[in-house]
């Protein structure tokens, strides 16, 4: 597996639904309130796919215990740093790389804040509007357009349409009479989706006018009934070239919204996935896919980047692939899960990394309780045997619980 280093440490920041903010433009963007929490409760997340020289900036000061707890199990970790401390200690930290969760000018404006208090050498990452370009369903689709000239096989009903007014959308549902799938084409993670048939009650139509009002136009895509859900992460320098990191396999309600992450070797996932489709299609779509980055996107951003795709069952029982649902520019849960299950998983286990929400205060810290007496965490030569292991601090007042629960064959 190839994998790109950076000459310099990191610091990381976790921003998750950066796509809207990307949509908004404005350095000053303020997220909704339960994303605003996520990124709070869940800061030190990115530590789990970063450098052990690098940093973690952090909105509160990381429990020492949970700190000491993890380098005495897995060995040493990022440095965790609030905004606070890096005003302290700017001028005494080595130069770094400003790395966010995902490129927005919001996330730029809170690095240029902090390296002009903090006097601290960090390089930023660039932006202009090409790399918001990317982040639309529109290059998504561009790609999979792309897709079909090589794969010629593929099913050409899969291609989105984009449409501007509901006087279009239900002409395509009058004339198609299919259930379709429409999406904002700026989302992720199972948001801005919406099922449709045959005709739109009138909720259907203000949630597209909603849409319509922010983004502009909707994509329209066949709703398939999906088997298995799974990535391809890939690494863009920015110079050139596109760097294949591996398979991340991923679990989804029945309308998109994400789950969780498996947690296993590259080839157990492989094996998953080629018991729909061969390998050799499956090799076929990853060097495609990497032709057609370098061609469109690898001078023009640098960073994480993953493809979702999806083994979909038609109407006769027959399995197929749709190579490129959409494209995460930026860090994803999968590469959180591939990281993790390369440096911290045993050979012989296999497990689930998630992600949860809870409305009211003490849930999540009661299910991390339960999780933890339930399952106890067995460690061997830093590598996780078995057991429920949270990757975030849990507090009373944590809504949200980020955490693994692996099991031994």
């Amino acid at each position: 597996m190839l994998h790109f280093s950076y000459p310099m440490p990191q610091l990381h920041y976790f921003n998750p639904g950066h796509e809207t903010a990307v949509l908004n433009g404005s350095s000053y963007y303020m997220p909704p309130a339960t994303i605003s929490l996520m990124q709070t409760e869940l800061a030190f997340l990115p530590a789990w796919y970063a450098a052990t020289d690098d940093f973690i900036l952090t909105k509160g000061i990381i429990s020492p215990n949970f700190l000491q707890q993890l380098t005495k199990w897995l060995g040493s970790f990022p440095t965790p740093l609030t905004y606070q401390e890096i005003i302290e200690k700017g001028t005494f930290l080595p130069p770094a790389i400003a790395s966010p969760w995902g490129i927005s000018p919001q996330s730029l404006q809170i690095y240029n804040q902090l390296k002009k208090e903090s006097n601290w050498q960090l390089t930023l990452p660039f932006y202009d509007e090409t790399y918001a370009h990317l982040c639309n369903r529109q290059t998504a689709a561009i790609c999979l357009r792309s897709l079909f000239q090589f794969l010629p096989s593929l099913n050409k009903k899969l291609l989105p349409r984009f449409r501007s007014s509901i006087q279009e959308i239900e002409t395509i549902l009058h004339e198609e009479q299919e259930v379709f799938l429409l999406k904002a084409p700026y989302s992720s993670s199972g948001r801005g989706l919406l099922r449709v048939a045959n005709k739109l009650r009138a909720t259907d139509k203000q949630w597209i006018s909603g849409i319509l009002k922010k983004q502009g136009n909707i994509s329209i895509e066949l709703f398939l009934d999906k088997q298995l859900d799974f990535a391809l992460e890939f690494f863009s320098t920015g110079k050139g070239n596109i760097l294949y990191e591996g398979l991340s396999l991923f679990h989804t309600t029945k309308q998109g919204k994400y789950l969780g992450n498996t947690l296993n070797t590259q080839e157990k996932i492989e094996k998953q996935i080629t018991s729909f489709i061969s390998q050799d299609l499956l090799n076929r779509v990853r060097d495609a896919l990497s032709y057609i980055l370098q061609d469109t996107i690898s001078y023009l951003y640098e960073g994480y980047l993953g493809i979702d795709m999806m083994i979909y069952k038609d109407p006769v029982g027959n399995f197929h692939l749709h190579p490129c649902v959409e494209i995460n520019m930026r860090h994803t849960m999968g590469i959180v899960a591939l990281f993790f299950s390369n440096k911290y998983l045993a050979e012989t286990s296999e497990g689930i990394l998630r992600i949860e929400y809870y409305p009211t205060s003490q849930e999540a810290y009661q299910k991390h309780l339960t999780l933890e007496k339930t399952y106890p965490v067995h460690v061997e030569d830093g590598k996780i045997q078995s057991g429920y292991f949270a990757l975030c601090p849990v507090t009373k007042q944590n809504k949200y619980l980020a955490y693994v629960n692996i099991n031994s064959h």
